[in-house]
């Protein structure tokens, strides 16, 4: 173990594996769950975008609460422990019953979707506090650990698109799902068991409702949950009803050329899809490992409006793409390239400033709040938007859901400029916005609780400890 402390120091390693393990068990349904829907049960997309408002809700409401538990009493790690584990029993379950009827199934992935929402906004929350109490290293470091989760994403493109069986009607077999779920679980269980660890106790930490008051209370945190919100929104209309559009408008699933020349083009031409779904990683990822530069540089507030705007492109370059558009495939490519922009700038501003932005003692529910907003109620309004958009099923409606997205996108855009430039001057003065940050945690330094140390002196106290005494 004291080997593994001495490399983990100097390597940052525990966060690196906790974000691979994790990816293994977040992303293996990521993409494919109102698919295989529409596959089994034979339902509308817009029908199943009004349904899945249900388990986007309640992610929302039941992530707050275990946020505030986690906080609360410290129990991060059995609350990973559990998501983990009866996650992955929950998704073996709805994909090997016999005859399992639509709203069976529906009720355990409610379950299991609700479970899996929770686990990777813990890691994050679990790096950063690693990363703070680390020598040599600080939060700016967190994209270069983030990363790690993008390039498991990227590879999991790949392998689950050979699982996903198609045979030569065009339907889709999952029967390798379930026994991959198994090997993402049981890797993610090892994981989180070796690499991370409970916390003491806070008496500081209140109750769910409080602590979201805390939390709302400051505007600029406020304000800046709103904009994720509105990120929420385009991100999860496009990663849900984009292969629907891939599927039954451009064709690109049915236009496999086994006859090609090139070595290379047979492989592009026969994995289209997983190369759509994971094309952005090739942005992502050198943006996460410049992502210290990058802050340094621009601050957290210049990365958060350019993502808007490479969101902006995506949107409206979807919404004149047809089947019938020359290069319409490597189109898309480019497109993706742009989301790629959009979720590597955004991830690594946004996370960072809700983490600033809230007390030391709610980190958790902040993490929590942070994604649920952006997953879980931006989900929700984008299904609602998708199932008004998309009645007819046709391209046109596929492009009115890609307008309706750009106009949220553009919306955006006017609000960060009109605080942060013209309000604030935060985007033209950084340090103003640090000093707003700075100031926050002044006033939290000076609550003393009965009994305990102030804040500052725990944080002190945090810096201090040896990195041999640190788990993450």
């Amino acid at each position: 173990m004291e080997l593994f402390n001495k490399y983990n120091a100097r390597y940052l390693l525990s966060p690196k594996i906790l974000y691979i393990a994790i990816a293994l068990f977040y992303y293996t349904f990521h993409t494919n769950r109102s698919k295989y829907i529409k596959d089994n049960f034979n339902i509308n997309p817009g029908v199943i975008g009004l349904y899945m408002v249900i388990p986007q809700t309640l992610s929302l409401l039941t992530g707050i609460k275990i946020g505030s538990i986690s906080d609360k009493y410290g129990i991060q790690k059995y609350i990973l422990l559990f998501a983990v584990s009866v996650g992955t029993s929950v998704f073996i379950t709805m994909l090997t019953l016999p005859k399992i009827t639509f709203y069976l199934y529906f009720t355990l992935f409610t379950f299991y979707f609700i479970l899996v929402s929770i686990s990777l906004p813990l890691i994050d929350k679990i790096t950063y506090d690693f990363l703070e109490k680390t020598e040599n290293a600080s939060s700016n470091n967190y994209g270069s650990q983030r990363v790690f989760n993008t390039i498991t994403f990227l590879f999991m493109g790949f392998i689950i698109e050979a699982i996903i069986k198609q045979d030569e009607y065009g339907v889709n077999h999952y029967n390798g799902l379930p026994i991959f779920a198994l090997f993402a679980g049981v890797v993610a269980f090892i994981a989180v068991s070796l690499l991370v660890k409970n916390l003491d106790r806070q008496e500081s930490s209140s109750g769910t409702l409080s602590s979201s008051l805390v939390l709302f209370k400051n505007f600029e945190y406020t304000f800046l949950i709103t904009l994720i919100f509105f990120n929420g929104i385009t991100r999860a209309a496009m990663t849900q009803f984009l292969s629907h559009f891939y599927d039954s408008q451009m064709k690109f699933k049915a236009e496999v050329s086994k006859g090609s020349k090139s070595k290379l083009m047979y492989f592009i031409l026969s994995n289209k899809l997983a190369l759509l779904n994971t094309a952005g990683m090739v942005v992502e990822i050198p943006l996460f490992f410049m992502s210290s530069v990058i802050i340094g540089r621009i601050g957290y507030l210049w990365p958060l409006l350019l993502a808007q705007v490479f969101q902006m492109i995506r949107m409206v370059g979807y919404s004149l793409l047809g089947k019938d558009t020359p290069n319409a495939f490597y189109i898309s490519l480019g497109l993706e390239l742009c989301k790629g922009f959009n979720f590597g700038l955004t991830q690594m501003s946004a996370t960072k400033l809700a983490h600033s932005l809230c007390p030391s003692y709610l980190k958790s529910t902040s993490q929590l709040v942070y994604n649920g907003v952006f997953i879980g109620l931006g989900s929700a309004v984008s299904y609602l938007l998708a199932y008004f958009a998309l009645g007819s099923g046709n391209v046109k409606s596929y492009h009115l859901l890609f307008i309706g997205c750009a106009i949220i996108t553009f919306l955006c855009i006017c609000l960060m400029v009109l605080k942060y430039g013209f309000i604030d001057g935060y985007l033209t003065n950084y340090q103003k916005l640090q000093e707003k940050i700075d100031k926050l945690h002044e006033t939290e330094e000076d609550i003393i609780i009965p009994g305990q140390s102030s804040f500052k002196d725990d944080q002190l106290y945090n810096k201090k400890e040896t990195l041999r005494d640190i788990k993450v």
